[in-house]
């Protein structure tokens, strides 16, 4: 009799018209409750009930209300903003067959009810992979609802987690179809021949788009550096289908066990790849290098026809040097020995030139996954950086110095790699951290060029680990500009790619103004600011990738051998009000210590985030950079981490 009374109704409307109201985003837990994180860190407590009318993620409006325990708690009312829109997820079949789909994400485990677009042809299982849209949201509609708009892959594909990560990120599965065939531009750009010179190349062996050869020479005032580096502006021209798919692409993605080339497989694997005994169109500079390690302001670029005399790979020629000369493996001729040599000794006088006056970062080591023949991880290697690779490193950033200052003061313009250093909108604070460092630098010198500079060499100088880490999180994000602008993490007035053409679309791009200057024709900038938007893009989708594939293949290993994993041993990187992020230098993964797994007594802990710093009773115990050890006690699979205690 009460239902419908009008005056009940509106004594309800009055009630809840007079209670505080709250706006912010939703953060759900494991345990089916989550919060309403508002503004000013200020959170409200969402029950479970109300947790199913929301989900991780939507920004949503609502009221406090008052519990019999004298608790808040909030109820939303209103959807702001969804926090989900299309996502990834797999097929869950309810009771009655209908398909649902349950997100792959670790704070959504709940099936959402789905219809299928009429365009997806293949017969869905449970536990296939798909891409899905929402359609309906409880807080606007009858519950949630989603389409399911494209098929991915099936449950027991073994690349199916792979094919899930570049869904997510919206990068290509697949390597681009090859032409039906390929021939040489015309262009009226006249190529050197330069077979006969001794050409060697150094890259990983299983490498198949080898894109740089080098050749050395030691001078009476340093060394002379051949850098040639192969030519797919040679095949590939601005109106050739191929040149949208790698501006698309932006650059080539490697993922543990599958790579993901910007170029058809033939394109950069055999017809632009720098094959021993094969004759190949490159662009080549002449770097002249002296004994200080000091670059030539001047640098010869040309065109030519090239043919490497020797394939090596890091390890052995890293052995060989490494030995002095001792090592199983020896290079095939006493002139190859010896440009060996003459590489690792510019390679020493760079390194030094660039410790002194620009920024070299410390070493660290590469991770690579053994994959086995269903998708599981077999082993994990750890693969120092060891000198073969830095002998490489060093010709390509002197290739790539040289490259960009030329372009600029020939043109004005380029595809320049830029960093600004810190991001200025927490200079304020780098300022304080710094101060409390012992070292006095005013705001307007850590936002130079110089400044920056400073620091960072002071930084490696001193092994400041701690404050080096702490400083991290306030740098800036690397950039691609059409001018000429600093690059604070290289320590580098001015810097741009091209040594990479088969891998990387901006290097492509180089090399095209690269010939326009040999053949002293216009040109225009060939980067605006929605490709460099693009490319940018393009890079941190990469990163995305292949870092939720690590975390993936992290959990898979050690759910396999948690038992067999032991003591290990890692760095404190990072420092949450959760608790710690160590990574474990052995396996390169990242394991998380919570609060309740540092110390037991909660009121005497204090993880202080902003300063990197864990006290405990007041008394300092850890902070970044210490090496500490733990064991991986839990996986948690479905949000591809690890949890781990302090031993």
């Amino acid at each position: 009799m009460f239902k419908d009374n009008p005056l009940l109704q509106q004594l309800k409307q009055q009630i809840k018209d007079s209670l505080p109201t709250a706006e912010g985003q939703v953060k759900a837990t494991e345990r089916g409750f989550g919060f309403l994180q508002c503004e000013g860190n200020k959170s409200y407590f969402i029950t479970p009930a109300q947790m199913k009318r929301v989900m991780h993620g939507d920004k949503v409006s609502g009221v406090i209300r008052d519990g019999s325990d004298g608790k808040q708690s909030f109820e939303p009312e209103k959807l702001v903003e969804a926090g989900v829109d299309e996502f990834i997820g797999q097929i869950h079949l309810n009771r009655d067959g209908r398909p649902a789909v349950i997100p792959d994400h670790p704070l959504i485990n709940f099936p959402i009810n789905a219809k299928v677009n009429k365009q997806i042809s293949e017969k869905l299982a449970k536990q296939d992979w798909v891409v899905a849209k929402m359609l309906r949201h409880p807080l606007n509609d009858r519950g949630f609802y989603c389409e399911i708009q494209k098929f991915i892959a099936k449950s027991d594909d073994q690349f199916a987690r792979w094919k899930a990560t570049t869904a997510r990120h919206h990068l290509a599965w697949d390597a681009p179809a090859d032409l039906d065939e390929y021939t040489l531009a015309q262009e009226s750009l006249e190529r050197r021949d330069i077979t006969d010179v001794e050409f060697f190349t150094i890259d990983s062996e299983s490498t198949l788009d080898m894109d740089d050869a080098l050749n050395i020479e030691k001078t009476d005032d340093g060394w002379q550096l051949l850098v040639a580096i192969a030519d797919p502006s040679a095949y590939i021209t601005p109106e050739n289908p191929l040149e949208k798919t790698a501006k698309e692409r932006g650059f080539t993605l490697y993922l543990p066990a599958h790579t993901v080339p910007m170029l058809p497989a033939h394109l950069a694997d055999e017809l632009c790849s720098l094959h021993p005994e094969q004759k190949r169109p490159t662009l080549c500079a002449r770097i002249a290098i002296d004994n200080n390690g000091q670059l030539s302001s001047e640098t010869e670029f040309f065109a030519a026809w090239m043919q490497s005399k020797h394939r090596l790979n890091y390890d052995n020629v890293s052995s060989w040097v490494e030995s002095d000369g001792k090592s199983d493996w020896q290079p095939q001729s006493d002139s190859l020995a010896t440009q060996l040599k003459e590489l690792q000794a510019m390679t020493a006088q760079r390194t030094a030139w660039r410790k002194e006056n620009a920024i070299v970062f410390a070493d660290r080591p590469d991770y690579s996954f053994d994959i086995n023949p269903d998708g599981s991880v077999a082993d994990i290697h750890c693969e120092p950086r060891r000198i073969g690779n830095r002998m490489v490193e060093e010709a390509m950033i002197a290739a790539n110095i040289s490259a960009a200052k030329t372009l600029n003061d020939h043109f004005g313009f380029a595809v320049f790699n830029t960093h600004a250093g810190f991001d200025e909108s927490k200079i304020a604070q780098v300022e304080e951290i710094v101060k409390q460092a012992g070292i006095e630098m005013t705001s307007e010198e850590l936002m130079s060029f110089d400044g920056f500079c400073k620091l960072r060499r002071l930084l490696d100088d001193e092994q400041m680990t701690y404050l080096d880490l702490r400083l991290r999180k306030f740098y800036s994000f690397s950039e691609y500009s059409a001018q000429a602008k600093p690059h604070f993490g290289l320590g580098e007035p001015c810097y741009g790619t091209w040594t990479s053409p088969i891998r990387k679309y901006g290097d492509l791009l180089n090399h095209r103004l690269l010939k326009a200057m040999l053949l002293n024709e216009q040109a225009q900038s060939p980067l605006d600011e929605e490709l460099s938007v693009h490319l940018g893009e393009c890079r941190r989708a990469h990163k995305f990738a292949e870092r939720n594939m690590g975390d993936y293949l992290y959990s898979e290993f050690y759910r396999h051998h948690l038992k067999e994993r032991g003591i290990e041993h890692g760095q404190l990187f990072d420092v949450t009000r959760g608790g710690l992020k160590v990574r474990i230098n052995e396996t390169g993964a990242v394991a998380f210590v919570p609060a309740t797994k540092v110390h037991a007594v909660k009121d005497q802990l204090n993880c202080d985030s902003d300063n990197g710093k864990v006290f405990i009773n007041g008394e300092c115990k850890y902070q970044l950079g210490d090496e500490l050890s733990v064991k991986v006690c839990e996986v948690k699979q479905n949000g591809s981490s690890l949890i781990a205690e302090l031993v």
